[in-house]
């Protein structure tokens, strides 16, 4: 008896975390986001998108987003920031060599993250719209 109420207790605390968005995962381990978004200039086709984030902060990740642009595969570097369980995202991503970069602004309800895309290379220009979820 005495350790199921000790399992009890872990799982009752694990819940709370989990709710919060402040869980061991999100803050020690690294993630990765499944979704798609599209681009307003090409007629709102939809494009994979993947992010693999590592921890760097409390609800704070770097990023390394990939997705396939005319056929060619890309990836950016960047960074993801808020609750990705249920709150606020804003996240960024650089192509490495200047000629492109892109912010994103969004909110997160039970992991799943809908969001704004802006070209951010000379000056903000909304892109299109995205979604993309937690897949571990």
């Amino acid at each position: 008896m005495k350790r199921f109420i000790q399992h009890s207790s872990v799982a009752a605390m694990l819940s709370a975390l989990l709710v919060s968005g402040l869980s061991a995962a999100s803050t020690e381990t690294n993630l990765t986001l499944r979704g798609t978004f599209t681009w307003s200039n090409e007629g709102n086709q939809k494009h994979d998108l993947h992010a693999k984030l590592t921890p760097s902060g409390t609800n704070e990740w770097k990023a390394v987003w990939d997705f396939k642009w005319k056929e060619r595969p890309l990836t950016f570097t960047g960074s993801v920031k808020g609750n990705l369980r249920n709150g606020p995202i804003t996240g960024t991503g650089d192509m490495g060599d200047g000629k492109r970069r892109f912010s994103l602004e969004g909110t997160a309800k039970e992991g799943a993250i809908t969001f704004e895309h802006y070209e951010v290379t000379h000056s903000k220009k909304s892109t299109g719209t995205g979604e993309l979820r937690l897949a571990n």
